[in-house]
Order: structure tokens, then C-alpha cells, then sequence
């Protein structure tokens, strides 16, 4: 009897958990660093619009290496007066101030998935983060017109030869909607059959530091979107936080940032930004400490 030197798999192995990358302003010198020394731990870098030129090397790199390139078209903190900036006004689907409703309202709406359809495919992206908002409920006005330029983006994308690039339905929400069950079977209702690769939940407040309860209640919450049977991912959560949600299969992948955007938080949005902006000091992680 021949006997294999190597060992086979008794069974076929489960469909791996997703990690994605969001890639920071300054991120993209550690995450080429990553990629060139043959690290493929992770599926998937998710570019904001804006930076896409900044990170344009990263971006091919991560196209060679065969990962998702995921476009975050940035329209749910450009709605907000604390969240838009001139790089957003420059996008080509960007205004000169933040976004209001009637820009993705009819001829605007059309406008908005053209140039987006367009910026996708000449960019080689794979799949893109539908140009959603931060709404309030099912009723929120905000997430009927969401919806519509979900669909109209999928039509833009196969007229022009984009059918291979999957949506990523973005659901920005806060926490106390999230967590009543109510408003979570209307949204989930209004979800229904929606052409998309997945959904990203983004809930205000939740990530990293959330409390143990809350994690309980996150828990409990996100076991409603599996009824979608689309792959659900939680957005900006990291820590033990978010690894606690894959072991306990809350959801199938979580999206961070290096050390960073391991928390969702849209205080910020809500109010006008006063002085310097400046970004939180990155923590550096010890693999191995010794005790002597």
C-alpha cells in the first residue's frame, strides 16, 4: 500500500473568514511592505476615493496579488458637515459643499452613478462600496434614494462593462437603531433581494471598545441580516472585539485599519471641525514579550 507523505484533508475545509484593510492615508508604505514579502493573510484593501492616486502602487500591487480592490466612494461623510472635505468636492461625483438629497435625485442620481461606474472601471476595482449614507431608520428618506442608486449603479456598471464588479451594500447606522428589532426587521425588509456581493454593517459607537454587553447585543442584532443570505462583514471593527464576532460567527469578516479605525464613531460628522485636524498616534504591537 502506497502511503502519502503528505497529509490530506479529512474533510473539505470551511470557507475562510474575511479580513480587509482599510488603507489609511499613510498606510500604503506597511501594506506594500506586506504584500511584496508574500503576505496573502488577508483578502482584500478597501481604497477611499480620494487617495486613490496617493495609493495608486499600492492599488496595482494589491490588483498583482490578486485581492479585492474595494473603492470606498466616501458619500456618507460628505453628506456631513463634519465628515466632507475639499477632497471629496474634487471626486467627480463631489460638490463644492457637502452632499443633499436632491444630488442623488434624478438627473443628479444619474450623474452620480455615471461618473462613479466610469472612475470604478478605469480604476480596475473589483468590487465597490455602494454610495450610501449614515440614516436614521427604515424611514430615514436617505435609504429609499440609497437604494435606488444601488440599482442604477448596478445598470451604469453593466452598460459599461463592468458586470464582474461586485456592490458592497454599506448599512451606516446608529447603535439604538441597530440594536431594536423592530427597525432592524423594516430594514431588513427594504433588503430584500438586493443585488449585492455582501453587506458591511458600520454601527455608530460600536468597534474595539465597545463594552461587553454591547458585543452581546451586536451579537444578537446581526444574527438577523444572515436571513439576506449575503456574507455579512462588520466595518471598522478590530481588537478583541472583532475577532470575538468571527469566533462566535456573528458575521463572516471585519474590516480596520492598521492600529487604527477599529471603532466606528459619527460623533464627528454632526459638527463643523474647529482647528487642526490631526490623526491619533498609531500603536505598535508586540507579537512575543518574555517574561524574565
Amino acid at each position: 500500500m502506497n502511503v502519502s507523505p503528505f497529509p490530506r484533508a479529512v474533510r473539505p475545509a470551511s470557507t475562510p473568514l474575511g479580513l480587509f484593510f482599510r488603507a489609511g492615508r499613510n498606510d500604503h508604505p506597511a501594506l506594500s511592505q506586506l504584500l511584496s514579502t508574500g503576505q496573502r493573510s488577508f483578502f482584500g484593501i478597501v481604497f477611499e476615493a480620494g487617495r486613490v492616486e496617493r495609493h495608486k502602487e499600492l492599488l496595482e500591487l494589491a490588483e498583482k496579488s490578486r485581492l479585492e480592490c474595494i473603492l470606498d466612494p466616501c458619500t456618507q461623510a460628505s453628506a456631513t458637515v463634519g465628515g466632507y472635505s475639499k477632497d471629496h468636492g474634487r471626486l467627480p461625483w463631489g460638490t463644492d459643499r457637502p452632499h443633499l438629497l436632491s444630488d442623488f435625485e434624478g438627473a443628479n442620481q444619474r450623474r452620480v452613478v455615471s461618473s462613479l461606474a466610469n472612475f470604478v472601471i478605469k480604476h480596475r476595482f473589483s468590487q465597490v462600496l455602494a454610495p450610501t449614507h449614515l440614516i436614521r431608520d427604515a424611514n430615514d428618506v436617505w435609504f429609499s434614494v440609497d437604494l435606488e442608486t444601488f440599482y442604477g449603479l448596478r445598470e451604469q456598471l453593466d452598460k459599461n462593462g463592468g458586470r464582474k464588479i461586485s456592490i458592497v451594500y454599506s448599512l451606516c447606522l446608529p447603535y439604538a437603531t441597530f440594536r431594536d428589532e423592530s427597525a432592524r426587521e423594516k430594514i431588513i425588509a427594504q433588503l430584500e433581494g438586493l443585488p449585492a456581493q455582501s453587506v458591511w454593517l458600520k454601527v455608530d459607537g460600536c468597534g474595539a471598545s465597545s463594552s461587553p454587553a454591547a458585543v452581546r447585543n451586536y451579537i444578537e442584532a446581526t444574527s438577523d441580516f444572515h436571513h439576506l443570505e449575503l456574507p455579512v462583514v462588520s466595518d471598522q471593527v478590530g481588537g478583541l472585539v472583532g475577532l470575538s464576532l468571527l469566533a462566535l460567527s456573528a458575521v463572516g469578516g471585519i474590516t480596520h485599519g492598521l492600529t487604527l479605525g477599529e471603532r466606528f464613531n459619527a460623533q464627528h460628522w454632526r459638527h463643523r471641525p474647529h482647528g487642526t485636524p490631526h490623526m491619533q498616534h498609531p500603536r505598535v504591537y508586540f507579537p512575543t514579550l518574555t517574561c524574565i
